[in-house]
C-alpha cells in the first residue's frame, strides 16, 4: 500500500531531480559490445527533497510519515512541474532534520527519493 508524501506545499525549490537509465550490456570476446534499454521502465527519477519553514506540527507530520514508510514502503507524489503522480522509496540513508534559519521553532527536513515501479 502506498502512502502520500505529506506537506508537499512546503517542498522548496532547493529540491532537485536527477534522471538515470538502466541498461543491459553484453560484451563479446572480440571486443564488440551491445547495449539495450533494461525493460520498459528504464528511466528512473531520483529526487533530493527539502521541506522548509516547517512548524513543529508539520515537522512531526513529515517525520511520522517517513518513519512509518521507512526505506521499504512506497510514497506517492506528483513532483513539482509534473502532472503525473509517481511512486518512490526513500533511500536507506533515511532523512535529516535541522533548524531552518535562526528561529528555534522552524524546521527543515531533507531526504532522497528514488522512483519505483510496481503493479
Amino acid at each position: 500500500m502506498a502512502t502520500a508524501l505529506p506537506v508537499t506545499y512546503k517542498i522548496t525549490v532547493n529540491s532537485s531531480k536527477s534522471v538515470s537509465f538502466r541498461v543491459k550490456t553484453a560484451t563479446f570476446g572480440d571486443g564488440y559490445t551491445q547495449t539495450a534499454a533494461d525493460g520498459l521502465n528504464n528511466k528512473i527519477d531520483t529526487w533530493n527533497i527539502e521541506w522548509g519553514a516547517l512548524t513543529l506540527a508539520q515537522k512531526d507530520n513529515v517525520e511520522a510519515t517517513l518513519n512509518y514508510v521507512g526505506a521499504a514502503g512506497i510514497l506517492t507524489w506528483t513532483p513539482m512541474n509534473e502532472s503525473v503522480s509517481k511512486k518512490f522509496r526513500m533511500t536507506t540513508d533515511g532523512y535529516s532534520r535541522s533548524l531552518d534559519g535562526k528561529l528555534s521553532n522552524v524546521y527543515k527536513i531533507t531526504c532522497k527519493l528514488v522512483q519505483v515501479f510496481d503493479l
